[in-house]
Order: structure tokens, then C-alpha cells, then sequence
């Protein structure tokens, strides 16, 4: 069988090509058509970090792209991402926004309240100042 059991199991899904990080989370065991690949992990602090603006900039910053403006997210550019240690603490409370997030399909009014709060999370996280956030913000 090989890799075909990851497919089965929890896992983040992602394209190929798209315009921003557009990470899913998968509890479904469902496989993926055309280009799409898996992280096999059941870990929603990742899910958090990937979709992060901040993760957003820095991938504009190293991905190539193509027609459109669009990013290519092959291993060439995955692998570069650089993810934060977080405490278990910063790592529940991340888990919990998400958990809501996915509760919800990312629709009513208070998804951006908690995009917010994610986002200040992994800002931390990263240890960005006011002005790097302000960056962050501008370009994504």
C-alpha cells in the first residue's frame, strides 16, 4: 500500500498552485486528484502556522510564480518555510481558534475575530515588532 494509507488518515491538503496559502484540514481520509499534496499529521498548530500571514509573506518572498501572479507550492519552497517552536500553552490556543474555524467553515461574524487572534498568536510566535507586523499586513 505505501503511502496510499496517508491519504486515509488526518492530514493537511494544499495545491500546487495557488494565489496565497490555502491549507485544508482533512479528517475525512479522502484522496486528492490532479495536483494536490498531503502532510500527513493530525497537528493543528501547523494548519495555524501555514495559513499565517506571515508564512504568506515570507513564501512571496522565496516562490517562484507563474502566470497571474500564482505561487508554486512544491517541496522546493515548502521545505524553506520556517515554522516556530510554541509552548503547549501557545499551542492549545491556537488549536482552539482553529477547532472554531473549522467548526464553522470559516463563516459568520466572528471568524475574524478569531483569524485575529490566531494571527496575533503566531505574530508572537515569530517575535515580530509593531512595524514588521505592519509589513506583514501591507503585502498580504
Amino acid at each position: 500500500m505505501g503511502f496510499y494509507t496517508e491519504f486515509e488518515k488526518s492530514k493537511i491538503v494544499y495545491p500546487d498552485i495557488a494565489a496565497r496559502p490555502e491549507f485544508a484540514y482533512d479528517i475525512k481520509g479522502r484522496y486528492g486528484g490532479n495536483t494536490l499534496y498531503i502532510i500527513p499529521t493530525d497537528e493543528l498548530f501547523l494548519l495555524g502556522i501555514l495559513n499565517s500571514p506571515v508564512v504568506h509573506f515570507f513564501y512571496s518572498k522565496i516562490s517562484s510564480t507563474v502566470r497571474g501572479g500564482y505561487f508554486r507550492f512544491i517541496a522546493t519552497y515548502m521545505s524553506q518555510i520556517p515554522i516556530p517552536d510554541a509552548n503547549p500553552e501557545q499551542q492549545n490556543a491556537m488549536e482552539m481558534l482553529i477547532r472554531r474555524l473549522l467548526a464553522v467553515e470559516g463563516e459568520g461574524p466572528q471568524v475574524a475575530a478569531w483569524e485575529r487572534g490566531l494571527n496575533e498568536i503566531v505574530y508572537g510566535l515569530y517575535g515580530l515588532t509593531d512595524e514588521e507586523i505592519a509589513l506583514v499586513e501591507a503585502e498580504t
